[in-house]
């Protein structure tokens, strides 16, 4: 579920009980708007907006209803979702599948951007770097490079943790920290 603190209260809960068929919720975005998206383990993504609940489920366009990852795109103006089985890009025209990416697409369980059109995909495949726009429009050809065991990773990309990158206007800006299971 969800648990909304403010001035060290609770001021408001959503459960089962409120139209979260799926309470486990792990993780959680707010839109510039105020929209609160909460992708869960299993239900999909639910959109809070105005008090109202509305469900978003592989019918919608996700590959699975077990959200990885939630990441706002302010270049593109909308939402990239990582599940257990694919990418979606989501935006004012609706959720659409990245199928492009086959094999790389499953198990995503991290994404980070860079710059205006940089992502890096961080899964059980290891790190995948593509161009955001090149994914998003079908009759490109995909530029995957990947990054594996094989090219110095340590080991496996550890599932649902938090990895972290180095924002673009600091020095380095290009380092990415990744959680691996081994060290």
């Amino acid at each position: 579920g969800l648990s909304i603190l403010q001035n060290n209260r609770v001021v408001k809960n959503y459960a089962k009980a409120d139209g979260l068929t799926n309470p486990v919720v792990m993780n959680i975005y707010e839109s510039p708007e105020g929209a609160i998206y909460l992708g869960s383990d299993g239900g999909g993504i639910y959109k809070i907006e105005n008090g109202q609940i509305t469900n978003y489920s592989e019918a919608d366009g996700l590959g699975s209803g077990i959200i990885m990852r939630l990441r706002h795109d302010p270049a593109l103006r909308g939402l990239w979702v990582s599940t257990e089985n694919g990418l979606s890009f989501w935006d004012e025209s609706g959720i659409r599948p990245i199928a492009k990416l086959g094999q790389f697409g499953v198990n995503i369980f991290d994404i980070q951007l860079k710059g205006e059109d940089e992502i890096w995909l961080l899964g059980s495949g290891g790190v995948h770097m593509a161009s955001r726009k090149s994914l998003l429009d079908e009759s490109a050809p995909l530029r995957l490079e990947t990054l594996q065991r094989r090219d110095g990773l340590v080991h496996t990309i550890t599932a649902n943790a938090w990895n972290y990158r180095t924002p673009d206007q600091e020095p380095g800006g290009n380092e990415l920290y990744i959680c691996t299971n081994q060290g």
